[in-house]
């Protein structure tokens, strides 16, 4: 059906209806399990697909009359509406996603908007609530099915630390809705009585404690990493940077006027919280910083184009001739790759990804030579550095250099030392022998 618009020609009521015509409509669909679904692009999961239960049943067509009522409006302009007085959890999930979409926006110093990881976090905790309980009236989830929600997550080999995070996301969103006024705040009440699983409780799996990186492995992986990689890992270890942090280094960012050198960051984790942040660079880093500084202002010192130019130039030499049949090959391939978007194109930083992928082809590169070295990633560096302060200086002093807000938090990435222990009993022993 061709229309044309000018201007009043159409009401809002005939737009709509031009919005839900029959081509746009998305189609009640039978999938080869037996069960029914739709598909739309603004359903918000990966595969922008609603379960609506067994197929060519009451049950599930009126699902799908909900979801064509809720998208009409959707498609008008308006919010996404609970139908219904008494909402299920599937509506409920609905109209949180469409709250936490601006929740958990931040805002970095150059006023650039981007979303928060605990809203990917957040979907996929209520993406289990919704596998299990989608259908159900949400005032009636109480402790019995929050407690099944921790027992199917130990079904499925989850650690205990990710089943106790996802656990208290899960109380989070019922709070959110106890606060609208969608469900009794008794409800919330109730689910704050369900406490985390303890150490071996319901057979849970557990995972290995993250210890500090090696200092021994950093120095044995470094001639295996690109040269930018490997100032990088060693600036971050000095200066107690997130690797965050250490990524979007510029020279606009960095004060070289007195002996030790100030650096604050454009963006970090607790920005959005208003606090600041200052990492001091140290004499040693210095040496490895200066070189960078010769770029602009506001050009990035670590450009993973440099790094990417240098591992082409550690692939070992071709032994095999180039015949004419693959050098046509070459040369179709590369008139193809102009007509589309290179995905893969180095950006003009690293992001935390890239920086650690960056290293683990360096501990790549150590095995294939047979040299032993300890794994380890980058936030391990940070646990590094405070564990060494603490030992040689004070826990004191670890918290300011890791930027910590509470000795607490620092009590995190500090392992306890041997010798720190035995210099505590001994200064015990000996006043224990004078009385």
């Amino acid at each position: 059906m061709n229309l044309v618009y000018s201007e009043g020609e159409f009401t809002l009521a005939q737009l709509r209806g031009v919005l839900m015509s029959r081509s746009l409509i998305p189609k009640y669909r039978h999938h080869t399990s037996g069960s029914a679904y739709v598909y739309h692009r603004s359903i918000d999961t990966s595969d922008h697909r609603l379960s609506l239960g067994k197929y060519n049943t009451p049950e599930s067509l009126r699902r799908y009359r909900q979801f064509l009522k809720r998208l009409e409006i959707y498609q008008a302009g308006q919010e996404m509406p609970l139908i219904g007085s008494v909402p299920n959890i599937l509506e409920l999930v609905v109209a949180y996603i469409e709250y936490a979409k601006q929740h958990y926006k931040r805002i970095d110093s150059q006023g650039n908007q981007f979303t928060a990881q605990e809203y990917g976090e957040m979907r996929y905790a209520l993406r289990i609530v919704l596998d299990l309980y989608g259908d159900d009236i949400a005032s009636e989830f109480g402790p019995r099915c929050l407690k099944t929600v921790q027992r199917w997550m130990v079904k499925e080999k989850y650690a205990r630390s990710h089943i106790n995070h996802t656990t208290s996301r899960i109380k989070r969103f019922f709070r959110w809705a106890a606060s609208e006024e969608l469900i009794p705040s008794e409800n919330y009440h109730k689910l704050l009585c369900v406490r985390g699983l303890q150490r071996g409780e319901q057979g849970v799996r557990e995972t290995k404690k993250v210890r500090p990186a090696c200092p021994e492995s950093l120095a044995a992986v470094l001639k295996f990493l690109p040269p930018t990689v490997a100032d990088m890992a060693q600036l971050q270890y000095f200066c107690g940077m997130r690797p965050g942090e250490v990524c979007i280094m510029r020279p606009m960012d960095i004060d070289t006027k007195g002996t030790v050198w100030w650096y604050c960051p454009e963006s970090h984790k607790n920005l959005w919280r208003d606090q600041s942040l200052v990492k001091p660079v140290p004499r040693v880093a210095q040496k490895l910083l200066s070189p960078y500084l010769e770029k602009s202002a506001e050009e990035y010192l670590f450009d993973p184009r440099a790094a990417y130019a240098w591992s082409m130039t550690q692939r070992p030499e071709r032994k095999t001739p180039v015949y004419p049949s693959e050098q046509r090959r070459v040369e179709r391939e590369k008139r193809l790759r102009r007509r589309r978007i290179k995905r893969n194109e180095p950006g003009q930083h690293y992001t935390t990804d890239s920086y650690r992928r960056a290293i683990s082809r360096g501990f790549d590169r150590a095995e294939a030579s047979d040299v032993e070295v300890v794994r380890f990633s980058p936030n391990q560096l940070r646990h590094a550095i405070a564990t060494y302060i603490s030992a040689n200086v004070s826990a004191q002093a670890a918290q300011r250099w890791a930027g910590h807000e509470s000795l607490q938090t620092t009590g995190i990435y500090i392992e306890k030392q041997k010798s720190e222990l035995e210099a505590i009993e001994h200064a015990l022993h000996e006043r224990w022998i004078e009385e």
